[in-house]
C-alpha cells in the first residue's frame, strides 16, 4: 500500500523520506564528506563557520529531497505495473467497472502527483525562506556584535584613561603625604631637641637640688647620731645606778624571805606543841604569838576575865579572840622598821610585781594561823 500522505509529510518537513522496506533513512551525503574535511583542515571565522555549516546541511536536505523523489518514482512504477496487472484481470473478468476504476484510479494518480509536486514546490519556497532569514539574522547578529564589541573596545578605553587619571592623583596625593610628613618630621625632631634640652636643664637643677637636700640630711644624720650617743652614755649611767639599786633590792627581799621561812617555822613547832597540850589553851596562845602580845610560854601574866553577854551566856572564843588578835598582828607589822621596796628591774626580771614588804611578811603567819584553826575544827562559824 501507499504511504499515509500525513506521514510523508511529515517526513519530508523533517528531511526525511521513507524507504521501500516502510522505515526512514537519512540521507548521509557521502558526497560532502571531501567539503567537511577541506572546511575542517582550514578553520574560517566563526561567521564563515556558521554559513558552510547551513550550507551543508541545506545540501543535504535536497539530497535526501532528491533520494525521496527517485524512489517515489520507482514506487510509482512498481504500482502502476501493479495496478496494470490487476487491471487487466479484472477487464477480463468487469469489462465496464473496470475502466471505470482505471479512470479513477488515474485521477487519483494525477491528484496525488498535483499535490506532491505542490507539497515539494511549497517546501522549496519556505526553504529559502528560511534560508534568506537565517542570513539575515546572521548579518544582523554580526552587527549587533561588532557593535558590542566596539563598545567595549571604548569601555575599556575609558577605564584606561580613568585608571591612568586615578594613578596620577594618587602619585600627586602620595607626594604631598610626603611632604607633610617630612615638614611634621621636622618640627619632631626640633620639638624633641627643644624638650631633651629642657628636660636635661630640670634634670640637672634637680640633681644640684637632691645635693643639696643629701647634704642637708647628712648633717642632720651626723647630729641626731651625736644626740642618740650621748643619750646612749646617759642611759648606761642610769642603767648603772638602776643595777645598784636593784642589786640592794634582791638582797633585801632575800632576807625578808629568810625571816618569812624562820617566823613560820617557829609558828608551826609552836602550833605542834599546842596540839600536843589543851586545843582551846594552845590555840589562844597561838593566837596571841600571832598578835605578838602575849607570852607563849604557860607561866606568863592571867588573861584578863571575860565580859559576860546580855543573854547570861558567854561569847565563843572564837568572836572575842580572834578579830582583836590579827588586828593587833596587823598592827604590830606596821610598827616594823621600813625596807625600801624593790626596784621595777626586779618585777621585770622575776617576772611578776612582787608583794609589799609587810604582805610578804604576815602572810605565812596568817596562813599559819589560818592552818592551825582548820586543824583544831573549833571556829568553824568563823570559816
Amino acid at each position: 500500500r501507499p504511504w499515509p500522505r500525513r506521514l510523508r509529510r511529515r517526513w519530508e518537513c523533517k528531511g526525511l523520506a521513507p524507504s521501500a522496506g516502510g522505515c526512514a533513512e537519512v540521507w548521509t551525503g557521502a558526497a560532502l564528506e571531501p567539503l567537511r574535511a577541506a572546511s575542517a583542515a582550514s578553520p574560517a571565522p566563526r561567521e564563515l563557520r556558521g554559513v558552510s555549516e547551513r550550507i551543508e546541511q541545506e545540501l543535504e536536505r535536497r539530497a535526501a529531497q532528491a533520494a525521496y523523489e527517485r524512489y517515489a518514482c520507482e514506487w510509482r512504477e512498481w504500482w502502476d505495473a501493479r495496478r496494470a496487472e490487476r487491471a487487466e484481470g479484472l477487464r477480463v473478468r468487469l469489462h465496464t467497472p473496470a475502466r471505470r476504476r482505471r479512470e479513477r484510479a488515474a485521477a487519483n494518480l494525477r491528484d496525488l502527483q498535483a499535490q506532491d509536486s505542490a507539497a515539494a514546490a511549497e517546501d522549496q519556497r519556505r526553504s529559502e525562506a528560511r534560508a534568506w532569514a537565517s542570513a539575515q539574522g546572521r548579518a544582523t547578529e554580526a552587527a549587533r556584535r561588532r557593535a558590542e564589541g566596539e563598545a567595549r573596545e571604548a569601555r575599556a578605553a575609558a577605564a584606561i584613561a580613568r585608571a591612568r587619571e586615578l594613578e596620577l592623583e594618587r602619585v600627586e596625593e602620595e607626594l604631598l603625604r610626603q611632604d607633610r610628613l617630612a615638614q611634621r618630621r621636622a618640627g619632631a625632631v626640633a620639638t624633641l631637641a627643644e624638650e631633651r634640652l629642657r628636660r636635661s636643664e630640670a634634670q640637672r637643677a634637680r640633681s644640684v637640688e637632691t645635693e643639696a637636700r643629701l647634704q642637708s640630711l647628712q648633717l642632720r644624720d651626723e647630729e641626731e647620731r651625736r644626740e642618740r650617743e650621748a643619750a646612749w652614755d646617759a642611759g648606761m649611767a642610769r642603767a648603772g645606778r638602776v643595777e645598784e639599786r636593784r642589786s640592794r633590792a634582791v638582797q633585801d627581799m632575800a632576807r625578808v624571805r629568810r625571816d618569812t621561812a624562820c617566823k613560820a617555822d617557829m609558828l608551826r613547832e609552836v602550833a605542834d606543841r599546842a596540839l600536843a597540850s589543851n586545843r582551846t589553851e594552845s590555840l589562844r596562845r597561838v593566837l596571841e604569838a600571832i598578835a605578838g602580845g602575849a607570852p607563849s610560854s604557860p607561866g606568863g601574866p592571867p588573861r584578863p576575865p571575860r565580859p559576860a553577854s546580855a543573854g547570861g551566856r558567854r561569847p565563843s572564843s572564837s568572836g572575842t579572840t580572834l578579830r582583836p588578835a590579827l588586828r593587833a598582828a596587823l598592827r604590830d607589822g606596821a610598827a616594823r622598821p621600813e625596807v625600801p621596796p624593790p626596784s621595777p628591774l626586779t618585777w621585770l626580771e622575776h617576772g611578776e610585781k612582787p608583794l609589799s614588804l609587810s604582805a610578804s611578811t604576815e602572810l605565812p603567819s596568817t596562813c599559819c594561823a589560818a592552818s592551825v584553826m582548820e586543824t583544831t575544827g573549833s571556829v568553824s562559824s568563823e570559816r
